[in-house]
């Protein structure tokens, strides 16, 4: 068996740190996180970003064709 990191990329001009695809992140997690207290649990990637900075990205963004997955040439 092999496996690779995953990364993803921002495929749509709307999306967090969207940089004409040069801001790449990679996927560190998948947690259920609600946003506030009026909100509803959802699904998320915790994304990090070559600069240290975390985010958690719904995976209806990733469905609705916001984001890209990428497969990273590092194994694990």
């Amino acid at each position: 068996m092999e496996l690779k990191k995953l990364g993803v990329k921002a495929v749509h001009p709307y999306a967090y740190r969207w940089n004409g695809f040069e801001d790449r992140g990679e996927i560190t997690g998948v947690y259920n996180v609600k946003p506030n207290d009026s909100s509803e649990f959802r699904i998320c990637y915790q994304i990090t970003y070559p600069d240290g900075e975390v985010d958690y990205t719904p995976v209806s963004s990733f469905v609705d064709g916001t984001y890209d997955f990428i497969s990273r040439e590092q194994s694990l």
